[in-house]
């Protein structure tokens, strides 16, 4: 343990050294701190001083070279969450669950499952949500969409629009726990078969 945690010191040491000569700064080592480069400006990042660090003084923040650029240090990480979700096929008289499918290259985190047609929540923590929808024909004169947590409808809009593409949309900020469901539901009051629009139907999301 002595020995590996001497190498580790060394390696500290190595990369401070590098910075501190390109920068002339000192590093302080005592028994108590170990200080590292306090820099205005970033130096160069590159394969010569991959894994040097330093703090930067306007922003009171500590980055790390990764041999390209300098990536910030980031003391409470969380996923990266963030996709829209698009309707792909037209269904007909819905009135529950919309089936929407995941775009792939906005899927990131891949937290939507395509199978469920739900985001699925990864990470307690807050979230926003916008779902929008639209139908074919104007015999629906009363819509409702509502996202759903699990089973509960958490935020819901009516509409009476008459319009030939009558629509409705909603949105939440809500504080989510991991494995929730989000899902959106459409209801209308229509006796005909109607199909949603997936021009104008999408369901989008981030973490906060």
């Amino acid at each position: 343990m002595k020995v590996l945690f001497k190498f580790i010191l060394v390696g500290i040491i190595v990369s401070f050294i590098r910075i501190s000569n390109a920068n002339c700064q000192n590093t302080t080592i005592t028994p108590s701190e170990l200080k590292i480069p306090n820099l205005s400006v970033a130096p160069e990042c590159n394969t010569t001083n991959k894994g040097s660090i330093f703090l930067l003084n306007t922003t009171n923040k500590i980055y790390y070279c990764d041999g390209a650029a300098w990536v910030e240090v980031n003391s409470n990480p969380s996923p990266s969450v963030i996709f829209n979700a698009s309707l792909s096929s037209i269904g007909s008289n819905v009135t529950t669950l919309i089936p929407f499918t995941a775009v792939a290259s906005q899927n990131v985190g891949n937290a939507f499952d395509n199978v469920s047609h739900a985001f699925i929540i990864p990470t307690d923590g807050w979230y926003h949500f916008d779902a929008t929808a639209c139908l074919n024909t104007s015999t629906a004169t009363g819509m409702r969409i509502s996202i759903f947590k699990d089973s509960q409808g958490i935020s819901n809009t009516n509409t009476s629009s008459t319009f030939s593409t009558p629509s409705a949309s909603c949105s939440v900020t809500k504080f989510f726990q991991a494995g929730n469901s989000i899902t959106v539901n459409l209801i209308h009051n229509s006796t005909s078969t109607l199909n949603i629009l997936p021009v104008c139907t999408s369901l989008n999301g981030y973490k906060v």
